[in-house]
C-alpha cells in the first residue's frame, strides 16, 4: 500500500485516477506493477436470455459504446421469446507452439516424425502432464521449415483459461525431448507464433483454440417483425450481403459475422478474461437460413473462444461476480469454463440479430445518435 501512495505523489500521474480499491491491494500483486489505480468501465446488463433450459441468464457488459447493451439486450428479447438457445461445445484444448532449431534439415525431420510417433507422443505427454494436476496432452502437430520444426501443443486445462499452464508443460516437454532424445535441437522461442496466440490465423479458424462453441435458435418470423421491426426477408438479405458477401470481399478470416467482437469484448472486460485474446476469440461464423415459410434458423459458429474461470482477472471480487452471473447454473458433467463460453456464443447471436436487424430498417445511426450522444 505504501508504494501505491508514493506512486501516487508522482505529479506524472493524474489525481482523477481513482485508487480507493474495494479488494486489498495486496491482491493485485499478480495482476498489475507498478500499480497507481483503476479505470472505472461502465457495467450493463442484457437479458435474460434462456441458455440450454436455464430461463434466467444475464448478460454483463463492459462498455463505453452506448447502444451496444440496449441492442444486445433486444436480441436477448427476440431469442427469449423464440424459446431460447441451445449450444454444443465441439473441442476444448489451449495450444502453445515453440520452434526448435537443428543443424540440418534431416534431423529436424527425425524430430517431426518422432513427435508424430505413439512413443514420441507417448515421452512427451508424460513430460508435459507431470507438471500440472489439470493439463493433459491432447494433440502434438509439429510442422518442419527448413532445419526449423515447430510444434503445436494442445491440452485441456480445466477452468483455467490455461496459457500459463501450457506454456509450463511444453517447456518441460521440449527440455526433456532434446535432453533425452535431440541433443543437437535447441529451443529458439518457446512460443514461435504457431500457437496461434493473441494473433489473426488460419490456422485457429480452422483447427480452433480454447473452446469451441456453436449456439442456434429456431426464430419464428412474426416475431422478427415484432421485435426487430423488419420483415424477415429484409434481414436475411442484409445478412447475406454484408456477413458473407462483405466478408468474402474484404477476405476477413474468421469474420464472417456482423460485430461478434464487439460483445466478445465488453463481456472479456467484464469477467476478467485477458482483452488481447479477443482477436480470435470473437472468430464467428454467423449463419441465417430460412427453413420453412414461418422460421428462420439462427446460429453462431465459434471455434476460438480462450475464456477461463479461475486465474488472472477472474479472481478479482467483481470480476469474478459478473462472470458468476453470466455463467447461472450449469451441469455436473460440464466445466464452469465450458458454460461461460456457451453462454459468451449465446450473447453473441443475440448482439448479432438484433445489429443485422437495425441495419435491416436502418435505424443504426438513429439508434447511435440516441444513446451514444450526450
Amino acid at each position: 500500500m505504501e508504494d501505491l501512495k508514493t506512486r501516487r505523489r508522482d505529479k506524472n500521474i493524474p489525481q482523477t485516477i481513482p485508487f480507493d480499491f474495494n479488494y486489498d491491494v495486496d491482491e493485485l500483486k499478480s495482476n498489475c506493477e507498478n500499480l497507481v489505480g483503476y479505470i472505472p468501465i461502465p457495467l450493463g446488463v442484457a437479458g435474460p436470455i434462456p441458455i440450454d433450459g436455464n430461463s434466467n441468464i444475464h448478460v454483463p457488459l463492459c462498455t463505453t459504446e452506448g447502444a451496444l447493451v440496449a441492442s444486445v439486450n433486444r436480441g436477448c428479447k427476440l431469442l427469449r421469446l423464440a424459446g431460447g438457445v441451445n449450444t454444443v461445445l465441439s473441442s476444448d484444448g489451449t495450444t502453445r507452439g515453440p520452434v526448435i532449431n537443428f543443424g540440418d534439415i534431416q534431423q529436424a525431420h527425425e524430430f517431426s516424425k518422432w513427435c508424430e510417433s505413439t512413443d514420441g507422443f507417448s515421452f512427451l505427454k508424460h513430460a508435459f502432464e507431470s507438471t500440472s494436476r489439470y493439463g493433459k496432452l491432447t494433440q502434438v502437430k509439429p510442422r518442419q521449415a527448413g532445419k526449423q520444426v515447430f510444434v503445436r501443443f494442445k491440452a485441456h486445462t480445466g477452468e483455467a483459461m490455461g496459457m500459463n499452464m501450457v506454456s509450463k508443460g511444453t517447456l518441460e516437454a521440449i527440455s526433456k525431448a532434446l535432453e533425452e532424445h535431440f541433443p543437437n535441437g535447441k529451443l529458439v522461442s518457446l512460443s514461435g507464433n504457431y500457437c496461434t496466440d493473441k494473433r489473426a490465423s488460419a490456422m485457429n479458424w480452422i483447427e480452433g483454440r480454447g473452446k469451441s462453441v456453436i449456439a442456434a435458435a429456431v426464430i419464428r418470423k412474426d416475431l422478427i417483425m415484432q421485435i426487430l421491426h423488419v420483415p424477415a426477408s429484409d434481414l436475411l438479405q442484409v445478412y447475406t450481403q454484408k456477413c458473407l458477401i462483405g466478408s468474402t470481399m474484404s477476405m476477413c478470416i474468421g469474420g464472417a459475422n456482423a460485430h461478434a467482437a464487439n460483445i466478445v469484448a465488453a463481456i472479456f472486460i467484464a469477467t476478467g478474461q485477458d482483452p488481447a485474446q479477443v482477436i480470435d476469440s470473437s472468430y464467428c461464423l454467423t449463419l441465417l437460413e430460412e427453413i420453412d415459410d414461418e422460421h428462420i434458423h439462427a446460429s453462431v459458429t465459434m471455434p476460438c473462444v480462450q475464456v477461463g474461470s479461475i486465474g488472472g482477472g477472474t479472481q478479482l471480487p467483481p470480476q469474478k461476480a459478473a462472470a458468476d452471473m453470466l455463467i447461472g447454473n450449469y451441469l455436473e458433467e460440464e466445466s464452469r469454463a465450458e458454460r461461460l463460453a456457451r453462454n459468451i456464443a449465446a450473447a453473441v447471436l443475440a448482439g448479432e440479430l438484433s445489429l443485422l436487424g437495425a441495419l435491416a430498417e436502418g435505424s443504426l445511426v438513429r439508434a447511435h445518435m440516441a444513446l451514444n450522444r450526450k
